[in-house]
């Protein structure tokens, strides 16, 4: 969560840059902050897309193991039951 403040701070003083170069009428400085812009979100995609998929990959492997033991405490408790008819 604090890498995607960080983005969106970095992307908030961008166009409050933007906001500020058009009040201007500085129109190289508002196609700089585009484009600082633009930079930021293309590098943090990137970063923030694989971030999800290694949470996603972290929740299926805690699914996986949980369904695991779930079948091996059922097999455990089968087992009891047939050592009491014994």
């Amino acid at each position: 969560m604090k890498d995607i403040q960080l983005v969106a701070n970095d992307l908030k003083l961008y166009f409050r840059g933007f906001e500020v170069a058009l009040e201007r009428n500085n129109i190289e400085d508002a196609i700089r902050y585009l484009k600082d812009m633009r930079r930021e979100l293309n590098d943090n995609l990137d970063y923030l897309e694989s971030k999800k998929e290694q949470i996603e990959n972290r929740e299926m492997l805690k699914k996986n193991l949980h369904e695991s033991l779930e079948d091996y405490k059922s097999r455990v408790k089968k087992l009891e039951e047939e050592l009491k008819k014994l």
